[in-house]
């Protein structure tokens, strides 16, 4: 899958975590139950930047049958690293945000609103 691309909005919110791996920028990043965008390339065990928020164009498996409304829920299913509708693996899926756009089987992007699901 390939990585996320910031689109617009407030990229303020930004999180420092310590990388498990080494990452590019736009990797998807999930530190415990947070998901984020690395926002510049970390080598592993270095302290990175999470970007949370904003809209970003996030990869999606074009002809996996995954479509996405305006306002539908966007989950990230961390094994196979790909988006999904919804969190059917009971917990396993991690809540990221929102659609913002529209997207057909055949897309391989959809633009997301950074939106993690309150506790």
């Amino acid at each position: 899958m390939g990585n996320f691309a910031f689109e617009s909005g407030d990229q303020g919110s930004i999180v420092q975590f310590t990388a498990a791996a080494d990452l590019t920028a736009g990797e998807a990043v999930i530190d415990g139950s947070l998901f984020g965008v690395a926002t510049h390339a970390v080598s592993s065990g270095d302290l990175g930047s999470l970007a949370v928020d904003g809209i970003w164009k996030c990869p999606k498996t074009g002809g996996g049958g995954i479509t996405f409304s305006v306002g539908d829920h966007v989950y990230y299913d961390v094994a196979p690293g790909q988006l999904v509708t919804s969190d059917a693996d009971a917990g396993a899926n991690i809540h990221i945000g929102l659609a913002v756009e529209a997207a057909v089987n055949a897309d391989t992007t959809v633009l997301v609103r950074l939106q993690p699901l309150a506790a």
